[in-house]
């Protein structure tokens, strides 16, 4: 109320004008008798021009004592505003996507659990097809199940798969599992190879790697080559246990050199590690 007193008092000259117009009006209007409807159109006639130039002053007086906010201010507002929140729409899909990859995860498990290869592979393919990305453990259950039904070419080939997706580096479980797919083959270079690979894929070699290899060589009769890959071993300063000695006495057993078994035996009591009936018995 203040600033309307303050914008009529500023101009007074046209309020002036605004009332002695409209007063000769109507003494003009009661002189020569003209009718109501005449007399309306006069007055607005006089009004018109007077209100808009009244109305342009009164706006431009109004924006000076009520400034608007200024560019900064309201740059200032959206740099403050509060971060997006994604939709529960949103957040409902992701839900279901990581219900629907469970899914999948599910059927490939039950698949490699029954030992059928070609429904493993399957699932993973209908998981891709699906858009959906498969994870490190749907690679290593394929490996599994391949390195488990023997099948040494589809263990290698969903290893290396897994080694060239992006999703990091295969762990030692795996590495281990083609090893010993190849070492129940008898192909001593196959799984050597994958050992001596292991440290350029980010994975360090356990006693199993090691064992697995020591296998590979008593099962196809290596004596020089088992005892070779025992020595490998201790150098790399993993600790033989009872399976690695056996592994080396299965494979004197083989080559029916009964004094290096004795031996090796020997090496055994040595080294603390106590030996079981399997070591007895490449004895015999």
């Amino acid at each position: 109320m203040a600033d309307t007193f303050h914008i009529l008092r500023n101009n007074a000259v046209i309020v002036a004008l605004l009332v002695v117009t409209l007063a000769l009006l109507f003494i003009a209007a009661d002189f020569f008798e003209v009718s109501a409807t005449v007399e309306e159109v006069l007055m607005l006639l006089v009004l018109l021009p007077i209100g808009g130039q009244l109305s342009k002053k009164w706006s431009a007086n109004s924006k000076k004592l009520c400034p608007g906010p200024s560019k900064a201010a309201i740059a200032e507002s959206f740099s403050k505003s509060e971060p997006f929140v994604p939709l529960a729409a949103e957040r409902l899909e992701s839900r279901v996507d990581a219900e629907d990859a469970n899914l999948h995860y599910r059927r490939l498990r039950a698949a490699a659990k029954a030992a059928d290869v070609q429904a493993a592979e399957a699932a993973m393919q209908r998981m891709r097809n699906a858009g959906i990305a498969p994870s490190i453990a749907c690679y290593g259950t394929l490996v599994g199940v391949c390195a488990k039904t023997g099948d040494v070419a589809g263990a290698e080939s969903w290893l290396e798969a897994l080694a060239s997706s992006g999703l990091g580096n295969p762990n030692v479980i795996c590495m281990n599992m083609v090893i010993s797919a190849c070492a129940k083959k008898g192909e001593v270079e196959r799984a050597a190879a994958w050992l001596k690979r292991m440290p350029s894929l980010g994975v360090e070699p356990d006693v199993m790697s090691y064992n697995a290899v020591i296998d590979a060589c008593a099962r196809s009769g290596g004596v020089e080559q088992a005892e070779e890959w025992l020595g490998k071993m201790q150098d790399a300063g993993a600790v033989p246990n009872v399976v690695s000695f056996s592994s080396v006495l299965h494979a004197c057993a083989r080559a029916g050199d009964a004094t290096r078994a004795e031996a090796w035996l020997e090496k055994m009591h040595v080294a603390g590690v106590s030996p079981n009936a399997i070591c007895f018995n490449a004895l015999i």
